[in-house]
């Protein structure tokens, strides 16, 4: 149920409305109510873009260039909106976002979202599973989540973006990430064909250092006066 409340707390036209929550005998998995969302035809970010692959047998949209700026702006414009609310979300991937009208991108899943301290940051004490693949890499140094460390999955997410889904860090195993990440050797490869602006800013994102990382108000500046 809190996932349910804080996505009540969330109205924003790039985070999935929360429609009710079922108390019913209906439960998921987890023996927990079940939320009802709004309708997003076509389902969440990652299988879409799997499906779209150039040469798949489900294609059903041929995806450019001005279709992975809108995806980026889409989502930089919920984590603006979340960090100004002084939440980080801490679980951002293609899974997370879903697919609507118009090819409009919402956040969902708000399952590992939690409230900033008054130091800005939220200290992971509970040693839950954690999507490695995509966190910054002086959590796994420090247990500390902000918005710097969710501008780092942002700049990940880029990259699922634009290699239609591909797993990061391909090769790594968990072990190599964490070493790698301790090291500050853990690098994401530009894909090939990335629109140049969203190519600067997965290597602005990722950057090592937290405070060298630009904020969501600039990356949007960025994707805004790009050139098309």
């Amino acid at each position: 149920m809190e996932e349910a409340e804080l996505m009540k707390k969330f109205s924003h036209p790039n985070i999935v409305s929360l429609l009710g929550v079922s108390t019913d005998d209906v439960l998921d998995d987890d023996n927990a109510p079940l939320m009802i969302l709004e309708y997003m035809p076509y389902g969440d970010l990652h299988a879409f873009l799997e499906n779209n692959r150039p040469g798949s047998e489900t294609l059903s949209v041929s995806l450019g260039d001005a279709h992975f700026v809108s995806f980026a702006t889409d989502v930089a414009e919920a984590l603006k909106f979340i960090g100004e609310e002084r939440f980080v979300h801490r679980d951002i991937a293609a899974r997370n976002c879903l697919v609507g009208a118009g090819l409009r991108i919402k956040m969902a899943d708000f399952g590992l979202a939690q409230r900033l301290n008054q130091n800005n940051y939220y200290l992971d004490g509970e040693g839950g599973v954690l999507p490695i693949r995509t966190m910054a890499p002086e959590i796994f140094l420090t247990g500390q989540f902000t918005i710097s460390s969710d501008v780092w999955s942002y700049g990940v997410l880029l990259w699922e973006m634009v290699s239609y889904g591909a797993l990061p860090l391909p090769g790594m195993t968990s072990r190599d990430i964490a070493e790698a990440a301790q090291t500050r050797t853990l690098h994401h490869t530009t894909p090939p064909d990335c629109p140049p602006v969203l190519g600067s800013l997965m290597a602005q994102c990722t950057n090592h250092y937290p405070n060298l990382r630009p904020l969501f108000t600039d990356i949007l500046t960025q994707l805004t006066q790009h050139d098309p």
